[in-house]
């Protein structure tokens, strides 16, 4: 009933993958551009489930953009969280039953 991904591109560009459990299937799916820093991560969970999502940011600061994109009631609006300097990953806890994105732009 719970899950995380933490991903560590290092130097790959993307990957996508489905991970089957009793209670679903976690889809994920993340890319990264090199030249610019961005990256993206998109997780889907199944209904009944919690997570830990984290994402690499750059250690000189980024902005994190949370959106869900599907299976959420109303759809809330995007939450955006800001790293300071030093910090090398983000974490946000998050329901299944819905798919998120997380996108990392350096500062």
């Amino acid at each position: 009933r719970t899950w995380s991904v933490q991903p560590h591109p290092g130097s790959l560009s993307w990957v996508e993958g489905n991970v089957p459990t009793p209670h679903g299937t976690i889809s994920v799916r993340w890319a990264q551009d090199h030249s610019s820093g961005r990256f993206s991560l998109l997780v889907g969970a199944p209904v009944g489930t919690r997570g830990a999502i984290s994402v690499p940011v750059p250690r000189s600061g980024a902005t994190v953009t949370i959106r869900t994109t599907s299976g959420a009631k109303g759809r809330p609006p995007p939450r955006v969280i800001t790293t300071g300097r030093g910090t090398s990953s983000l974490m946000v806890t998050v329901s299944g039953g819905a798919t998120y994105v997380l996108e990392v732009t350096p500062q």
